[in-house]
């Protein structure tokens, strides 16, 4: 892939106006994400933290940890371009609202999901790796994420594990 800046070990930019992108290229992104530490990558196709849509293509590993979090005044989409995952939102206080099962267009299951409302949400990632395009209203400001309180830190290993055996022994 060549029309593209490294941010970091697991972020790349395009440097293009006319992005394509081919299974080659997720492949690319998946093997990306097996050799950094924290096993996943994403591929911002938006030029700057300031765009007003913000297009990634993300790929996480199954057993990757997504404190659960809300954004505040935007609206999320997510398109499975390759594996499965479910897209779980919550109550303010932590209780499960919702769980939606999601998978690749092959695997029959939804594949897409649009979330508008303000809700606490996470993903369990059910397939080896999953490769989904995110896409976000910018610009990107720290300060309009907020993470649930009620869920541990992504340094709590044992709150993780907490977290884990309850929500994914609620399929």
């Amino acid at each position: 892939m060549k029309n593209f800046k490294k941010i970091s070990e697991e972020v790349i930019v395009s440097k293009s106006h006319l992005e394509q992108l081919s299974h080659k290229n997720i492949n690319f992104l998946i093997s990306k994400a097996k050799n950094n530490k924290s096993r996943k990558f994403r591929l911002c196709s938006h030029e700057s933290d300031n765009d007003p849509v913000h297009e990634m293509f993300i790929v996480h590993p199954k057993g990757i940890y997504v404190r659960p979090h809300r954004h505040l005044n935007k609206s999320e989409s997510i398109l499975i371009i390759e594996g499965c995952m479910d897209y779980i939102t919550f109550e303010n206080d932590g209780k499960l609202k919702d769980r939606i099962i999601l998978g690749d267009y092959k695997s029959k299951k939804k594949f897409y999901l649009t979330n508008k409302e303000n809700s606490f949400h996470s993903l369990i990632i059910k397939s080896d790796w999953c490769v989904f395009l995110e896409i976000i209203e910018g610009p990107f400001e720290r300060n309009k994420t907020e993470f649930a309180v009620w869920s541990p830190e992504i340094t709590d290993k044992n709150g993780i594990k907490s977290f884990f055996k309850k929500y994914k022994g609620n399929l």
